[in-house]
């Protein structure tokens, strides 16, 4: 793999976190929803949704 297709997907991977964590984010701000089924949804573990939640405080 070159540089360029390193970088390409590096890029792609970080523009999934940052839609993950929007996601995570929506779901929080609903308030509809416990933190194991936003973790199950955005298919993403608990701590990271407590991370995000603390975010938003």
């Amino acid at each position: 793999m070159g540089i360029r297709e390193m970088v390409l997907e590096q890029a792609k991977n970080e523009g999934i976190d940052i839609a993950k964590e929007e996601f995570v984010k929506n779901l929080l701000l609903a308030k509809r929803f416990t933190v194991a089924e936003i973790s199950n949804f955005a298919n993403v573990t608990e701590k990271f949704v407590i991370k995000v939640r603390r975010t938003l405080k």
